[in-house]
């Protein structure tokens, strides 16, 4: 019967069965290996392929003691090379007869002895009396060919090139102790002695696997080995090494210290006492801390620095000097940059918020310019440095915010050390529909009186009276300021802030006990003035309507622009009336006026309605008188703006204009119109006598403005002229001090040193320096002195508010752009400098 025919594998057997069969071979590889290497001959006795197992152990022998030696005299490119050609080929051998010798070594078909890698466990390798000396010749030559190449490299093609030399110089090492402690072997000569001298010279071995060339790729571990406990072998060539037990894992690293004797090598340490490392004091290598040995410290002068190999102590000492006087000079000028470029930034960011500019412009604009500047003055290297300041706009924000902080902390501070104070509040609508609450605060600081904006804050809701206190009470809370202390509150006259009961002022006096309220001086003038006749009021009207008729059309604006400059004008436009501005009435009246015969020229060609009006010359007196009495009203207004204004100048002022009211109304019933220059010069010009129905509309206009104004600032009683001139005798006789006050108020009249002093100082500058002597009189008259006026400083920054926060920045937090920009005090840039950790522009 014919033999059945084999049954072909299949594609996924042939497959599995080659994969098993490569799994066994690479298994087998590292064995075969350090047989070889130990067994030349015997790796060449296989029964099966004889001729050619004894050609390849000539060939790995030769090969490995032709190549040993040519290191020496190549350069390291060429060296390393070498050395890979060489273990590749001694690789490439044993892969090709891996299996033979499996079946020929006695002993190696355990499973514990496949299973080593690489060189495996050493203890187990095989060794016979008449191959030792190839034994050792072959391994010698081929740790010489591996320390070249672990010497030569100073930069590693990669990680795992340089993990695998590592392994491979280690379980070397471990080969040579057994060798070295086996009492069979031989040396070249026959002699122990020999032997254990050709061990000695490659006991580096060791010290190369933590050189600082491979400490640049491998992180710093212990590395760790198994060393045999116990071994047992046999002189008999064919006879298996077997490893009885393996001891446990132990480290091959330990802390080194350092000695100052290792100075003479030209080493220092640096890091901490537990694992310090070696630096070189001339080329400044740091090596790792099992370096710490003069034997490494002596192979780097010889390999890095010959030249400075046998120097004295004191060069080296004078080398690390050197050294640590440069770096700490780099670090002090590198520190020093980065704190100035810190401190430009801070003062750059300064000037963009006292000018009320966008942050944006400080990286768009200014440090460019800076650039250029320094650059044609001072050249290419200076202006590089400019870069190192950072300017960009969250940087200028955040400097801004700084700034800000570090003063409204300075405000805070004074205004709790201050004895009293008082507060001056408005509200608004700013371009976001965003309700803004402004507070000033007026307080004493080292015996002068300042004013402040204390904050800016949005009002989330409603404006009304207990909303308002509420947001102001909790910002004193948090920063701790006393109400007790709050002498005065100066608001304007609507219901949330004057409410009798629910109003901020009402509020405020439960918690404030002393504090007196103060009705804004400007609104009220503002106020005095609203009411006119109906004859005035009516050409007031007509006027506005004029105005608007060219003013708000732009091919009318652009065409009276151009008549008026071919009529050589004084002026090229008119004036847009506006209700809330105080000085609008009075500006576009007496513009008006003075543009009359270039708007009745303009009106000759654009027909309208009241042009008729320019050619009335009655209406024109009217007009005329309402130019001159509102210019007069402004001057008025504009005085009672500004710091520092107290009551008594309030009172001066308009003292001055109720009683000039009633002049010009007794000039006016004797034909005297030279008080009001454009009604006196239109009628010089014409040569008219003042209308009788314009005299009395004038007389009844001047009479209701005095009684206006003294409904709205009545008369001040004279028991505080003594605040006013504490040197005037008639003053003694006020009735609101005691006989005590009255004595010290007669010392403070005969002080000839405290009459130049009031000469020189402000009122109530004066009566603060007199606080720590006569604090009575002082008290009181600070109580008159200190409250605010007016709101001026509330109007004022609402102005600046309208042009910070723009439709464009309508998420601006306008509060520490406009602190900077009213405060004049200049914030700490020293302190704040120091809170920050300088780091230089990218």
């Amino acid at each position: 019967m014919a033999e059945r025919r084999k049954r072909k594998p299949s594609g996924a057997e042939y497959h599995k069965r080659k994969a098993e069969k490569e799994k066994d071979q690479a298994k087998q590889q590292g064995s075969f290996l350090k047989y070889f290497l130990f067994n030349p001959n015997k790796a060449g006795s296989s029964s099966q392929h004889p001729d050619e197992g004894i050609l390849l152990g000539e060939e790995v022998s030769s090969h490995l003691h032709g190549n040993s030696l040519e290191h020496q005299d190549e350069d390291e490119g060429s060296s390393q090379h070498q050395n890979d050609m060489e273990v590749e080929k001694i690789y490439s051998l044993s892969e090709r007869h891996a299996e033979i010798e499996v079946n020929e070594v006695e002993g190696r078909k355990d499973e514990d002895f496949t299973n080593k890698l690489h060189y495996g466990d050493p203890a187990s390798w095989p060794r016979c009396d008449d191959s030792s000396t190839c034994c050792w010749d072959i391994l010698t030559r081929h740790v010489n060919s591996l320390t070249v190449k672990s010497l030569s490299q100073t930069r590693w093609e990669s990680r795992s090139d340089a993990l695998s030399l590592r392994y491979e110089l280690g379980n070397i090492y471990d080969a040579l102790i057994e060798i070295s402690d086996d009492t069979t072997f031989t040396g070249s000569s026959g002699n122990n002695d020999t032997a254990s001298l050709g061990i000695t010279e490659h006991m580096d071995i060791k010290e190369l696997l933590y050189t600082s060339s491979m400490d640049k790729w491998l992180k710093k571990e212990s590395v760790k080995t198994q060393e045999s406990a116990s071994v047992s072998s046999s002189p008999h060539c064919g006879k298996s090494m077997s490893n009885d037990h393996d001891g446990p894992a132990k480290s091959l690293t330990k802390k080194r210290k350092y000695d100052d004797d290792y100075i003479k090598y030209g080493f220092t340490c640096i890091g901490d006492q537990e694992c310090p490392k070696p630096l070189c004091a001339i080329c400044g290598d740091v090596l790792a801390n099992s370096s710490l040995k003069p034997s490494l410290f002596r192979r780097h002068l010889e390999t890095r620095h010959p030249a400075q190999l046998d120097k004295p102590v004191d060069f080296f000492k004078r080398k690390l000097a050197e050294r640590k006087s440069d770096i700490t000079s780099f670090i002090s000028k590198a520190s020093t940059d980065n704190e100035n470029a810190l401190e430009a930034s801070y003062r750059v960011s300064y000037r963009v918020a006292k000018a009320s500019e966008a942050h944006t412009i400080a990286e768009s604009l200014i440090g460019p310019c800076i650039k250029d500047v320094v650059h044609c003055m001072l050249g290419e290297k200076a202006a590089k440095r400019i870069d190192m300041v950072p300017l960009s706009n969250n940087t200028l924000s955040r400097r801004i915010n700084d700034m800000s902080n570090n003063v409204e902390t300075t405000i805070v501070q004074r205004v709790k050390n201050s004895p009293y104070y008082a507060i001056q509040l408005d509200e608004s609508t700013g371009v976001a529909n965003l309700a803004i609450l402004l507070l000033f605060v007026r307080y004493v600081n080292e015996g002068l009186v300042e004013e402040d904006l204390l904050f800016c804050r949005p009002l989330e809701e409603r404006t009304t009276g207990e909303d308002i206190f509420n947001l102001t009470n909790a910002y004193f809370q948090e920063k701790e300021i006393d109400w007790s202390r709050c002498l005065g509150i100066c608001t304007d006259g609507a219901t949330s802030m004057t409410g009798k009961y629910t109003g901020f002022v009402a509020r405020t006096k439960k918690v404030a006990s002393k504090v007196s309220w103060t009705h804004c001086s400007i609104h009220r003038q503002a106020l005095a003035t609203k009411h006119m006749p109906e004859g005035l009021k009516e050409v007031l009207d007509n006027a506005v309507k004029m105005v608007n008729f060219i003013k708000s059309r732009p091919t009318n604006s652009r065409i009276f622009h151009v008549l008026c400059e071919e009529m050589g004008s004084i002026h090229d436009s008119l004036l847009t009336h506006t209700e809330v501005r105080w000085l609008s009435r009075g500006k576009i009246l007496v513009r008006l006026f003075e543009l009359r015969t270039e708007i009745l020229v303009f009106f000759n060609s654009h027909p309208f309605h009241l042009a008729s009006c320019m050619e009335n010359n009655v209406l024109l007196q009217s007009l005329a008188y309402l130019a001159d009495i509102f210019s007069r009203i402004n001057d008025l207004n504009l005085s009672l703006q500004g710091l520092n204004i107290t009551v008594f100048n309030v009172q001066d002022r308009v003292e001055s204009m109720i009683k000039k009211l009633q002049f010009w109304e007794s000039c006016l019933e004797n034909n005297q119109t030279e008080c009001f220059s454009n009604l006196h010069d239109f009628l010089a010009e014409h040569k008219l006598q003042l209308d009788q129905c314009t005299k009395t509309n004038i007389t009844a206009h001047l009479k209701g403005l005095c009684t206006t104004f003294r409904d709205y600032f009545p008369a001040i009683s004279g028991d505080n002229d003594w605040i006013r001139n504490p040197f005037d005798d008639t003053t003694f006789s006020t009735q609101i001090l005691n006989t005590e006050e009255k004595e010290k108020l007669i010392e403070i009249s005969c002080d000839y040193e405290l009459r130049r002093s009031f000469r020189n100082l402000s009122l109530i500058n004066f009566w603060l320096s007199l606080r720590n002597e006569y604090p009575l009189l002082a008290e009181k008259a600070a109580a008159v002195l200190l409250p605010f006026s007016t709101t001026y400083l509330c109007e004022k920054v609402f102005s600046s508010y309208a042009h910070l926060k723009t439709k464009y920045r309508n998420r601006l937090d306008a509060e520490p752009d406009l602190r900077l920009y009213l405060s004049p005090k200049v914030p700490d840039f020293k302190e704040l400098c120091r809170a920050k950790q300088a780091h230089p522009s990218h």
